[in-house]
């Protein structure tokens, strides 16, 4: 199955790199983070902490080259991206885990709900408190289901319309 996730990522990349062969010198940041996943997955250790932060940044380095693609530079608007990205998805991460794997660690319950609360106040933080809109869902989210028991399909719907609202205030803030 990877080889086919590979091949399509590779047809899709072949042609920007052909255009625009400086996006390889975000190649080998990728391929760090990549290497973390592959040492977690050969110890059966996917669902780390730290392999979830780590694909968070691969993603956001992703997106980072994405916003360099679109005209942007070294300026806030790639910081922007990094880190409000960052953000969150990490509490995606803590709040996943406060509902499946972890939900009867009392700490995840408790970091997902500060994470979340803390958070908020980042976008004030640079300037654009519009965007704290932007997390205001996950913070009530958190705040009402983590800790509990919920099915997969519950979450992922969730989860979805989190995403969906974040890109929709953030489109909107920027």
């Amino acid at each position: 199955m990877g080889g086919g996730y590979a091949a399509s990522a590779a047809a899709f990349l072949i042609p920007v790199v052909l255009m625009e062969p400086w996006v390889l010198g975000f190649a080998p940041v990728l391929l760090a983070f990549m290497m973390v996943h592959i040492w977690h997955v050969r110890r059966k250790a996917e669902r780390a902490l730290f392999n979830d932060i780590c694909a968070i940044l691969l993603f956001c380095t992703g997106g980072a080259a994405a916003y360099f693609l679109g005209g942007g530079g070294f300026d806030n608007g790639l910081t922007a991206v990094v880190l409000f990205n960052f953000l969150y998805f990490t509490g995606t991460v803590f709040f996943v885990k406060s509902v499946f794997r972890e939900r009867k660690n009392r700490r995840y319950t408790y970091y997902s709900k500060i994470y979340h609360a803390v958070i908020l106040a980042v976008p004030l933080l640079f300037g654009n408190p519009w965007l704290s809109m932007a997390y205001l869902f996950p913070l009530l989210r958190a705040l009402k289901f983590s800790g509990t028991s919920m099915k997969p399909m519950k979450v992922g719907i969730l989860e979805t319309v989190g995403a969906v609202q974040f890109l929709i205030v953030g489109v909107l803030c920027f």
